[in-house]
């Protein structure tokens, strides 16, 4: 069986990845990033554990673009930037890095 939740996107990294290490010494990241779409920018919420976490904040700030690869999800919590949808937010497995040639 196919897992469908599973995506594979370039955003652009809005904020600094907030880092934080939860029970049991388990490290976490959370930031927004927005993607392109043809009729309007979306914002995700991304979430790293793990290596991937500590590796996100050393090696990536804002206005960055990436490659990532994760699980969608939608949260509970509405997006306070835009009450009428809900926030969707994105277990990250994967990300590298994505340079643009302009």
């Amino acid at each position: 069986m196919v897992n469908t939740n599973y995506i594979g996107i370039i955003v652009k990294i809005l904020e600094i990845p907030q880092y934080k290490i939860v029970k049991n010494n388990y490290q976490v990241t959370e930031f927004r990033a927005q993607f392109q779409n043809k009729k309007q920018n979306k914002i995700l919420k991304l979430i790293c554990w793990g290596k991937l976490a500590s590796e996100l904040k050393d090696f990536y700030k804002i206005n960055d673009y990436v490659l990532v690869e994760g699980y969608l999800f939608q949260s509970d919590l509405w997006n306070k930037d835009l009450p009428s949808q809900k926030l969707v937010k994105v277990k990250v497995v994967r990300v590298y890095p994505y340079l643009s040639q302009l």
